[in-house]
């Protein structure tokens, strides 16, 4: 389940709440599925792996941490909007 939710947060340009995680991956545990999403979470801040997973408008979304900013904005120097 936890690799199915990293695959999930990972790709998508959204956030997704816990109902639509649990509807995804087939858990109704709701309990269950958010103490995945804050396992999942607490790995990615111990290992500083350069995104991280933040809550959002009640859901979680993958985002670029702030200190690589600089390195984003030379990726898409040729864009007028950028998203982090």
């Amino acid at each position: 389940m936890r690799r199915a939710l990293e695959g999930l947060l990972f790709i998508t340009d959204r956030p997704l709440s816990a109902a639509e995680l649990g509807r995804l991956v087939g858990v109704k545990d709701q309990d269950l599925l958010v103490a995945a999403v804050e396992e999942l979470r607490r790995e990615l801040d111990e290992r500083n792996a350069g995104y991280r997973l933040i809550a959002v408008a009640e859901g979680w979304q993958m985002a670029t941490r702030p200190e690589l900013a600089p390195y984003v904005r030379k990726l898409f120097a040729d864009r007028a909007t950028m998203r982090l």
